[in-house]
């Protein structure tokens, strides 16, 4: 009877999950077409054998988010690059007001939140109108050619200064990006310490974390010093990022 009722849950299954980025999850060792083929062949419980659980940057990016809000219940919130992202959904639920802005779908409702589907470049939000800003892990794709958009020049500066015009005076600004050795993969674009400092030049920093990858498997904290020679594009993935908390004086 138990082997009738688990094959009976293999084939069918109840329950569908929503794909959000998580910050914990399984990848195929080798990404070579053999081994992509054989995973999609296998059971469940033989491909994990091919598996390796993996534990990205979103770990230490959304608790340090949370950790340092420090908003009263119904503050406006806006978020850039929500489409694969639980934050604003969590957020509208808590109590604040929630924008999403992304150039994908967004397909979740909740009376506490609006979706803008578009460039944000091209908004029509008022002048200081947010309590606080979040960009997690979204302002180094900005001007890349990336989810459909063209790629311009100096997009991560442009959404910066845009975000500026839409944030009250006195309002937080939280970003995190992938940090080391400034350089650009096709799709991403590294910071070091100094180009942080001139990307973020009209905003006053007031808490600065930075966080290293250890062997795809946890992430620590670690100081910016001890982080300057990490190279987070060579693999395609991060290594390391900068959580940065800055106020529109």
């Amino acid at each position: 009877m138990n082997i009738i009722r688990k094959i009976f849950h293999y084939f069918y299954k109840p329950q569908i999950y929503v794909h959000f980025n998580p910050p914990i999850y399984y990848l195929l060792r080798n990404r070579g077409w053999i081994m992509n083929a054989i995973r999609g062949i296998l059971p469940l419980h033989f491909k994990m054998r091919f598996m390796q659980l993996v534990v990205n940057e979103r770990i230490v990016e959304i608790p340090f988010m949370y950790k340092n809000l420090g908003l009263q219940e119904g503050a406006k919130i806006l978020e850039i690059g929500c489409s694969e992202s639980k934050v604003s959904l969590e957020l509208a639920s808590l109590g604040y007001k929630v924008i999403g802005y992304d150039l994908r779908d967004y397909d979740f409702v909740h009376p506490n939140f609006k979706f803008i589907k578009g460039n944000f470049l091209k908004n029509s939000l008022p002048e200081e109108h947010f309590d606080c800003v979040l960009a997690i892990s979204t302002i180094e794709h900005c001007g890349l050619e990336l989810y459909g958009a063209k790629a311009f020049e100096d997009g991560d500066k442009k959404i910066i200064n845009e975000i500026y015009r839409v944030l009250k005076r006195g309002g937080i600004f939280i970003i995190t990006v992938p940090f080391g050795i400034k350089k650009q993969y096709y799709f991403y674009r590294v910071y070091d310490h100094k180009s942080l400092q001139i990307l973020l030049r009209d905003f006053e920093f007031i808490e600065e974390r930075y966080y290293k990858c250890i062997d795809r498997r946890f992430w620590v904290p670690e100081t910016k010093e001890n982080l300057s020679n990490i190279d987070s594009c060579s693999e395609g993935y991060t290594k390391a990022v900068a959580c940065i908390v800055c106020k529109k004086s």
